[in-house]
């Protein structure tokens, strides 16, 4: 089994390039989707979280994720600590659905990845690169935050020059939607034919 990283920033449009991926046949680990899935119902994830972070931070069983965000995002630290700790947690479950996947290429979308030490695991890795602005955009449209909140949470990621240094290929999502499908489309072909 060949493991493919596909990170970026919050809102560079890894979806994209996921969903395509799925459309092309490739098993897609999507660890925001994993990530609400333990923090969603009573667990080992939701214990540590509430026993780390404050019990505000969990509600009814479920992450109550306004009070987590006002936790971590302004404080550089406390976002490594988070990172840490449901680092363990989406590690035993992606290893979990690897052992189990009889797919030949696996494509682990996973915003985190170097954070996580998932990166070295990883067969290859794309990076995928968008400007500040238009980040900043998607993330306030797709999350309901203010632009003031998504321009901390970018703050707290890792920079385009760490992705151009550390991804073996980087996707630029810098022109319109249909342009950017076309160049995923065909980064996932040559993933395909073994060309990369």
């Amino acid at each position: 089994m060949r493991l493919i990283g596909l990170t970026g920033r919050s809102g560079c449009g890894k979806t994209t390039v996921g969903e395509l991926a799925r459309e092309k046949g490739f098993l897609v680990l999507d660890c925001d989707a994993i990530y609400k899935e333990i923090t969603s119902s009573p667990g080992a994830c939701l214990d540590a979280i509430r026993d780390t972070f404050g019990a505000e931070t969990v509600c009814d069983g479920k992450l109550y994720r306004p009070a987590l965000r006002e936790k971590v995002f302004s404080d550089p630290l406390e976002m490594e600590k988070l990172n840490a700790l449901t680092a363990r947690y989406m590690g035993e479950e992606i290893r979990s659905r690897l052992a189990n996947a009889t797919e030949a290429q696996v494509l682990l979308d996973a915003p985190t990845l170097f954070q996580s030490g998932m990166d070295k695991k990883c067969d290859l890795i794309i990076g995928v690169l968008a400007s500040d602005e238009d980040c900043i955009r998607r993330i306030t449209a797709r999350d309901g935050i203010s632009a003031a909140d998504a321009a901390r949470r970018l703050a707290q990621q890792p920079s385009e020059e760490f992705y151009k240094k550390n991804c073996h290929v980087c996707l630029e999502n810098r022109t319109d939607p249909v342009t950017f499908r076309r160049q995923a489309e065909q980064l996932l072909a040559s993933l395909q034919k073994g060309e990369l």
